[in-house]
């Protein structure tokens, strides 16, 4: 009775070492902010256009989302917190990091926050972005973060990058 026991004991205290160890790893990654999910960030996503050709990929990490062209980073879409809200902006990715719009709620706005430059909606799936006068010109599969994904694939679409 007494041997089983102390063989309980032992696993429970395996246990517990390696949740432990387990536990300090992940946060002293997370502190060095080389976490990626072991290896799952990015999530790749496409854009296509109303002919259903691939023209540009996105890459969704946790914080943010990149547009590329051919392996070119064109922009970054990101929250930022504005005013006591949140907000999602979009940045060209040029030397200065230039501001160039805002989304808010399916609408895409240019950098003064006045002009609507279009729409996009997000399905769990799919992202559809619509002109001002809410035509359709194009979609993504994107699979991670649809509203600030949809916000990249709508400043690209709508040629705000």
């Amino acid at each position: 009775m007494k041997c089983d026991f102390i063989l309980v004991m032992q696993r429970f205290l395996r246990i517990i070492v390696y949740v432990s160890l387990f536990i300090v790893c992940s946060a002293t990654a997370c502190a060095e902010n080389t976490i990626d999910l072991f290896g799952a960030l990015p999530v790749k996503g496409v854009i296509y256009d109303l002919q259903n050709t691939p023209i540009a990929t996105t890459d969704v990490y946790l914080n943010y989302v990149e547009i590329f062209v051919k392996k070119e980073k064109l922009a970054r879409v990101g929250i930022m917190s504005n005013r006591g809200t949140w907000e999602l902006f979009i940045v060209r990715n040029d030397a200065k990091k230039t501001l160039i719009g805002y989304a808010d709620k399916g609408i895409l706005y240019d950098s003064d926050h006045k002009n609507i430059i279009g729409y996009y909606t997000v399905t769990p799936v799919f992202i559809y972005v619509y002109d001002e006068k809410r035509k359709k010109v194009g979609h993504a599969k994107c699979i991670a973060w649809q509203p600030v994904c949809g916000a990249a694939v709508a400043s690209y679409l709508l040629h705000l990058i």
